[in-house]
């Protein structure tokens, strides 16, 4: 069994424009490698992009984080 070691997650804030509208973006990196996105649709709703193909909606920030992690976790 491989025992599991502790990883550092970098999360990049910035602005992108989409619909003529600024919305927040949220980048989460493991070392210099992007596994995942999670864009501010409104309040109440998150887009979450983990890789090309995956693409789900999550009800806040965290949930986003969370489905991220969770993907990435079991993918690699």
């Amino acid at each position: 069994m491989k025992k599991n070691k502790p990883v550092e997650v970098e999360i990049k804030e910035n602005t992108v424009q989409k619909d003529g509208e600024t919305k927040a973006n949220h980048q989460l990196f493991i070392g210099k490698k992007m596994i995942g996105e999670i864009l501010e649709m409104d309040s109440t709703k998150f887009e979450v992009k983990c890789d090309d193909n995956f693409v789900l909606f999550a009800k806040s920030m965290e949930q986003g984080y969370e489905e991220v992690l969770r993907n990435w976790n079991l993918h690699n």
